[in-house]
């Protein structure tokens, strides 16, 4: 009888050896799969990141083209103040030398007048 039984304890502890590889075959996949998840998981997040990285890009280079807009709008009309007080000035030269020469027709002939 002890014999059956080591045979039977031998029988038994094969089938526990099989099922014990099976077991660590099982969860050997299941880590790999686990491995593979988290990769892709990885893979995702950085992508996600990228695109954020981008979309902060985009956001930041269109708030800088509107500041840009803006500057070149408020450069347009500086110039067109400069210009504006330009031709001020210009009518203001013509007219004081106008009135100059006026004034000094004027002091001539008084002082023509004078001489006669």
């Amino acid at each position: 009888m002890p014999k059956r039984e080591t045979e039977n304890a031998r029988k038994e502890c094969n089938q526990i050896r099989a099922r014990l590889v099976e077991v660590e075959s099982h969860l050997e996949e299941k880590r790999l799969k686990c491995k593979e998840t988290e990769a892709r998981q990885l893979d995702r997040q950085n992508e996600m990141q990228e695109i954020n990285c981008q979309k902060t890009e985009a956001e930041t280079s269109s708030k800088h083209k509107r500041k840009i807009a803006e500057l070149e709008a408020q450069l347009d009309e500086a110039e067109d103040a400069k210009t504006d007080i330009r031709s001020e000035l210009i009518r203001s030269s013509v007219k004081t030398s106008a009135t100059t020469k006026w004034t000094k027709v004027l002091e001539f002939l008084l002082w023509e007048g004078r001489m006669l």
